[in-house]
């Protein structure tokens, strides 16, 4: 049986609101000088969730029946 929620990246997940609840997982701001540590914190927690795939392109899209 086909579910439109398992289509979705972050249903795919228990609990997707905690990725936009925690600020305190980003202790810097992107500025001009900062995009490394940036970038590292955003992807340590993308790969964390197991969020990638959707991030890089690589999930492929389900299959429409």
């Amino acid at each position: 049986m086909f579910s439109f929620w398992r289509c979705l990246p972050l249903c795919l997940h228990p609990s997707p609101q905690h990725l936009v609840s925690r600020p305190f997982l980003f202790s810097k701001k992107l500025t001009q000088t900062n995009y490394l540590l940036w970038k590292t914190q955003r992807m340590s927690l993308i790969e964390a969730q197991d969020l990638l795939s959707f991030v890089d392109g690589t999930r492929k899209e389900p299959q429409r029946n």
